[in-house]
């Protein structure tokens, strides 16, 4: 559906957005490059610009799923 579409990228936009003010887009808390445990860490927050908290949450709910 074409309204579905529009929210997604409105979505996504906002959280560019967020990542490139340094907040995070899930708790939008200021995001420290010290905090993350590695680098693949990392990588995921230029990806996904979520703090080293959030992925913490968000892949712990992911590997407990399984």
């Amino acid at each position: 559906m074409c309204d579905d579409k529009f929210l997604i990228g409105s979505t996504i936009q906002v959280m560019r957005d967020m990542a490139q003010k340094g907040l995070c887009p899930s708790c939008r808390k200021v995001v420290s490059l010290a905090d993350f445990q590695d680098s693949l860490s990392l990588l995921e927050y230029h990806i996904s610009g979520f703090c080293q908290k959030c992925q913490n949450e968000i892949f712990k709910e992911e590997s407990e799923g399984k």
